[in-house]
């Protein structure tokens, strides 16, 4: 988008959207690294696969 914004004339409703789609999904990303690191915080050991952080996400279903 900031390229076109450079390089084109974009509609402004086109820059509204794109910043919408930003704020939520920087959104929804903070709030599942949140469940998966209080989830994780008490696991202790090596913790580097996608099954350590869906078991981290798991425990805090239970809450």
């Amino acid at each position: 988008m900031f390229l076109r914004i450079g390089m084109l004339d974009v509609a402004f409703w086109q820059v509204g959207l794109s910043l919408i789609i930003l704020i939520a999904t920087i959104a929804l990303m903070a709030w599942i690294g949140a469940r998966v690191y209080r989830g994780g915080v008490l696991m202790y050991g090596r913790s580097s696969s996608l099954k350590d952080i869906r078991k981290a996400f798991q425990l805090t279903k239970n809450e």
